[in-house]
């Protein structure tokens, strides 16, 4: 009896305590995050060692991932495009903000050859916009200076601005066209410089700057090298005395390098084909041999014509003369009109050289030119202000001198199409050509459209 007894106590015993750990361990029901740890002392999930699901888990700044629950540095800058204006996108990677493809800041960041304006309000490259008075005239974001509209951030305010062969005009850089070729070209007070009216300054030349300097439109100022080795340079170049240069022997330095009926061009150093190498190579009436060229070499007397705005020659309407025009000189005429005439203005008979043709009003603006490379410059012109023009003719990169006839007649204006030739057009009671272009594109790949008129590069009409 006491056996049984004792074993009914040793059963309830091991029964009330059956399936107790002596650890007291306890599950997570449902299991925990990868992120997480289960407590088994609670029975429920806690986080992880360095893993977060919230800021307030992190420390030292950092912030919460709640994807990867790491806790990392806080970003500065932007996350997507939405953190940035309309014309940017996001770097998620670097935070910053950078301009979308076709956007800008500056005109600098325009890169179509057509689309050269940046307007600082839309952030868009535009077509630059010709012809203002006033800022009405313009784009949005663009001013009107000197009847040019351009953004109000300007590109540049002086040539050093801008990078070498480039000058500053109106803003913007440009690649540099000579706008004269004598002082008779530029206003008083100013000299020709490399093909640029300046204001007189300390130099002309090179020659006339210290050691080490150049002349730099009238100023002496210190050379900076375009190069210190050959990998500065492009294919093709070498790196001599801190410019680059085409690394290839010039063809030819003197006439006998050349082969028989060629001549050097000394300046390039290249032998070209010539129509004569001496006098006795030229059959025309008076004709001699220049520059391998048989030309009527004119000895240029002084023909009494005024070189400049201020002794420009007098002249009557209407006029027909002939004079002569000298290599270093334009020829300068006035002449009074009278508002409502069409004057028409005619420059011929000057051989196979290129002369030019300009009109301007009594405050020395151009306002009708003539600049083909044709055998004759001709245009009609609307006199809209009674006064006196001056009638300019220039030689363009002219090597002899040339005769030439000017002639001016006043012509009835026109009222339509009707009244003028085929191929012309009735415009403010002055016949002219029917337009080439009306948009840039008419142009090609590498000229604009102004005024109807397809121009390029060297500012002559091909």
């Amino acid at each position: 009896m006491k056996r049984l007894l004792g074993l009914v106590i040793f059963l309830t015993f091991f029964m009330l305590n059956c399936g107790e750990s002596t650890t007291s361990e306890k599950k997570c029901t449902g299991g925990c995050e990868s992120w997480q740890t289960c407590n088994t002392e609670k029975g429920e999930c806690v986080l992880t060692a360095g893993m977060c699901e919230s800021n307030t888990n992190c420390s030292d700044g950092k912030v919460c991932n709640t994807t990867t629950h790491e806790c990392e540095a806080q970003q500065t800058g932007c996350s997507s495009d939405s953190d940035c204006n309309s014309w940017e996108t996001c770097n998620t990677t670097s935070g910053d903000c950078s301009l979308k493809a076709g956007s800008c800041l500056s005109n600098s960041d325009c890169t179509d050859a057509l689309k050269t304006n940046c307007n600082v309000t839309t952030h868009t490259c535009e077509e630059p916009q010709l012809g203002c008075s006033t800022d009405a005239d313009c784009n949005e974001g663009q001013i009107c200076v000197n009847n040019v509209c351009m953004t109000e951030e300007p590109d540049c305010t002086t040539n050093e601005d801008c990078e070498n062969g480039q000058i500053c005009v109106n803003g913007a850089c440009m690649t540099e066209e000579p706008i004269c070729t004598t002082d008779a070209d530029c206003e008083i007070g100013e000299t020709c410089v490399n093909g640029a009216c300046v204001i007189e300054g300390e130099c002309t030349t090179d020659t006339d700057c210290a050691d080490g300097e150049v002349c730099v439109y009238g100023e002496c100022i210190t050379e900076e090298p375009t190069c210190t080795t050959d990998a500065d340079c492009y294919e093709g170049e070498i790196c001599v005395n801190g410019v680059c240069e085409y690394d290839e022997p010039a063809e030819c330095v003197t006439d006998a390098d050349c082969a028989a009926g060629e001549i050097c061009d000394t300046e390039w150093g290249y032998c070209y084909e010539a129509e004569c190498t001496t006098n006795a190579d030229c059959t025309g009436e008076g004709e001699t041999c220049v520059a391998g060229e048989c030309v009527v070499e004119i000895t240029c007397s002084d023909d009494a014509i005024g070189t400049s705005f201020e002794t420009a020659t007098v002249i009557t309407m209407p006029y027909n003369g002939t004079h002569t025009s000298c290599t270093d000189t334009s020829d300068f005429f006035k002449v009074n009109l009278t508002a409502g005439e069409v004057v028409k203005i005619t420059l011929s008979n000057f051989g196979s050289f290129d002369l030019d043709l300009s009109l301007y009003n009594s405050t020395q603006t151009r306002v009708a030119s003539s600049l083909s490379s044709d055998a004759t410059e001709l245009f009609n012109y609307y006199v809209e202000t009674t006064g006196d023009y001056f009638v300019k003719v220039l030689p363009y990169d002219q090597q002899v001198s040339t005769s030439y006839t000017l002639a001016l007649e006043i012509i009835p204006p026109c009222t339509a199409d009707t009244d003028c030739a085929a191929g012309e057009i009735c415009n403010a009671g002055v016949c002219e050509a029917e337009a080439e272009c009306t948009t840039d594109e008419d142009c090609g790949d590498y000229g604009y459209c102004w005024d109807g008129v397809c121009y390029y590069d060297d500012w002559k009409k091909k």
